[in-house]
């Protein structure tokens, strides 16, 4: 599975998303986690469970993908990498 994890800072808090997507079985899914980043930088979940799409083809969810991380940074989150 691939992953993206946008930030935005509010005054108190930092809000986080995490979109991970890829294939799973036969289908392709896109899991997007809502919730908070502690001091510490560790996620902390908003609900237990993520919001989950499923789709046919490969190219309607990375359609997708593309969609929802366009509105995150015109909306000015901000992306972040992970460093390996």
């Amino acid at each position: 599975m691939y992953e993206h994890y946008f930030t935005k800072i509010n005054r108190k808090t930092i809000q986080a998303v995490r979109l991970e997507y890829g294939k799973l079985g036969e289908k392709y899914v896109l899991k997007t986690f809502e919730g908070e980043e502690n001091p510490n930088g560790l996620f902390l979940h908003n609900s237990i469970f993520p919001r989950e799409e499923i789709f046919d083809g490969e190219q309607r969810m990375l359609k997708k993908v593309l969609e929802t991380r366009k509105k995150l940074i015109e909306e000015r989150w901000i992306l972040k990498t992970n460093k390996q």
